[in-house]
């Protein structure tokens, strides 16, 4: 114990670093398991998108600026898409 002390009075900062890390990491478990939020394991969140009775959603866009945007990435991510 004797040894703990002197390596947390040498080095608090480290020893401070590594307490913050580790209550992140504890805060992230417990608020996980106490949201009610369910996980999506990656094949399942495919399956879900790739539904087809899938929801879509539509917007209205009115600056030329932005259409032009959207179209130009549509054309460079979903050229295989179409």
């Amino acid at each position: 114990m004797a040894q703990f002390i002197e390596f947390v009075g040498n080095h608090t900062f480290l020893f401070f670093t590594f307490m913050f890390v580790t209550g992140l990491l504890m805060w992230n478990l417990i608020e996980g398991q106490i949201s009610g939020i369910q996980a999506v394991h990656p094949q399942e969140a495919i399956a879900l998108i790739n539904r087809e009775d899938a929801n879509r959603v539509y917007y209205r866009v009115s600056d030329a600026r932005t259409l032009r945007l959207i179209s130009m990435m549509r054309e460079v991510f979903c050229s295989f898409c179409v």
